[in-house]
C-alpha cells in the first residue's frame, strides 16, 4: 500500500486506544494507528520500531504483549535530545533498545528476525542517498513473510517517488493492491477524477498548522519558503518475499 492517511486509518484505533486521541501532533497518532491496525490484523510476535525518539505509542499499547525492539540514536541537529532517548530506555525495560541508524549495518539486529519493521514520521528524514542502504538493512532484519511499514510525512505536492522506488527496488511486495495508491498529485501513479479527489480531500488528516509553522518551517531555507505548508502522511506497507 502507498496511500494518503485518512480519518478511516485513525478512527477505529483511536476509539479503542484513547491515547491516540490526546496529542498535540496529528500525524504521529495517525501513523501509530496504522501500525496498531497492522499489529491487530497480522498478529506479529516480534516488532522493531525505527526512530522511536523519546516516546512510542506502540510500545505503550503493546508493552506486555509483544517482543518489542527499538533502534535510534542521537544527532546534533536532531530535535530529539540524548536525555529523551535515555529516558525512554529506562522507562521501558522490556523493550530491546539498540543504538544506531538503520542502513549502517547494525550488528545487534539479527537477520530474518522481525515479523514487523516500521517507522512513524521518520523516513522523511532519511537522506535520499541513504534510502538504498536503509531498505537493504530493513529487508535483512525482516523475516520472510514479514511486513515493512512506514508512515511518511510529506508536504502537499512533495515528490514521493524516491520512497516508492526504494520499496520497489528493495524487492518488497506491496501489502495492498495498487488501486489503493491514491497520492493524487503524483501523475505517475495513475489518473484520478475530480470527484475522487474532492472526496479524498475531505478525509485526509493534515498536521496542526501551528505545529507546521513552529516545528517544520525551519527545515526550509527562508529564501525559498512559500506559504506555511500543509503536511500530511503517506501510509506505506509491503511484505518481504517468503
Amino acid at each position: 500500500m502507498f496511500e494518503l492517511g485518512t480519518t478511516e486509518h485513525w478512527w477505529k484505533a483511536a476509539k479503542k486506544y484513547p491515547l491516540l486521541s490526546n496529542h498535540f501532533f496529528l500525524l504521529k497518532p495517525l501513523g501509530s494507528a496504522h501500525i496498531v491496525s497492522l499489529i491487530e490484523e497480522y498478529k506479529p510476535s516480534r516488532i522493531l520500531e525505527i526512530g522511536h525518539g523519546g516516546f512510542s505509542f506502540v510500545f505503550e499499547i503493546f508493552y506486555d504483549d509483544l517482543e518489542m525492539w527499538g533502534v535510534d540514536d542521537f544527532l546534533e541537529d536532531s530535535k530529539i535530545e540524548a536525555e529523551e532517548l535515555e529516558k525512554i530506555r529506562k522507562e521501558n525495560p522490556k523493550v530491546n533498545f539498540v543504538k544506531g541508524f538503520i542502513g549502517d549495518n547494525i550488528k545487534n539486529l539479527p537477520d530474518n528476525y522481525f515479523d514487523l519493521v516500521y517507522s512513524i514520521s521518520v523516513i522523511e528524514h532519511v537522506p535520499e542517498e541513504k534510502l538504498k542502504s536503509f531498505f537493504e538493512e530493513i529487508v535483512r532484519v525482516t523475516k520472510p513473510g514479514g511486513i515493512v511499514s512506514h508512515s511518511y510525512d510529506v508536504y502537499f505536492r512533495q515528490n514521493t517517488k524516491k520512497v516508492f522506488d526504494a520499496y520497489v527496488n528493495s524487492g518488497l511486495e506491496w501489502l495492498k493492491s495498487k488501486d489503493t495508491m491514491n497520492v493524487f498529485w503524483e501523475e505517475w501513479l495513475g489518473d484520478f477524477d475530480k470527484k475522487f479527489v474532492e472526496d479524498l480531500f475531505g478525509r485526509i488528516i493534515f498536521e496542526n498548522p501551528m505545529e507546521v509553522v513552529e516545528k517544520y518551517m525551519w527545515q526550509i531555507e527562508r529564501s525559498i519558503r512559500t506559504n506555511p505548508l500543509n503536511w500530511l502522511t503517506v501510509l506505506t506497507a509491503a511484505v518481504k518475499h517468503k
